[in-house]
């Protein structure tokens, strides 16, 4: 059976994050910049616990900034295998999730046929969707260790989802 570090438990205490997210909306605040301040106070406790990571803001060096962003990278690509794993249903065996992806396996065609949520318990949906939540981990690191404020963030993927949408119409 394949192992994951389950969390859809987590979800027990929806209502503290839903509390939490109304008093970030009410007072004029934005989620998306509490979440990166949330992300730096971890990765500043990692570093206190751990003493072999950086936090994002304390990088110097352009060479301190392409091994984090690769760390963040691998990290990412790892969270990602879980989420594809996590498609096929976390309480599969590991043959039987990889069977989502390796073309060469017998399930493949009939587990991609399915439905997207078909076959999976409530507690593996929230478990992909707790995948994502992972991935998004390692995508703040790198926004902060770039030192993209959340306006630049905006900014940025505004002006370059335009600029996509203006080359696709253009036969790109």
């Amino acid at each position: 059976m394949a192992e994951f570090n389950s969390c859809s438990h987590l979800l027990n205490n929806i209502d503290e994050a839903t509390k939490k997210y109304n008093e970030i909306k009410s007072s004029g605040g934005s989620p998306l910049n509490e979440m990166l301040k949330m992300q730096n106070q971890l990765q500043v406790n990692l570093k206190e616990k751990l003493g072999r990571t950086i936090p994002p803001d304390e990088l110097k060096t352009k060479g301190e900034l392409v091994d984090f962003l690769f760390d963040q990278k691998r990290a990412f690509d790892d969270e990602f295998m879980e989420l594809i794993h996590s498609i096929a249903g976390s309480n599969k065996s590991d043959k039987e999730q990889t069977s989502i992806w390796k073309k060469w396996k017998s399930d493949y065609t009939k587990l991609r046929s399915e439905d997207i949520n078909e076959g999976l318990t409530e507690e593996e949906i929230h478990e992909k969707n707790m995948e994502l939540c992972d991935l998004t981990h390692f995508f703040l690191n790198m926004v902060l260790a770039l030192g993209l404020t959340e306006k630049e963030l905006f900014e940025y993927y505004y002006l370059k989802n335009k600029e996509n949408f203006n080359r696709y119409q253009n036969g790109y």
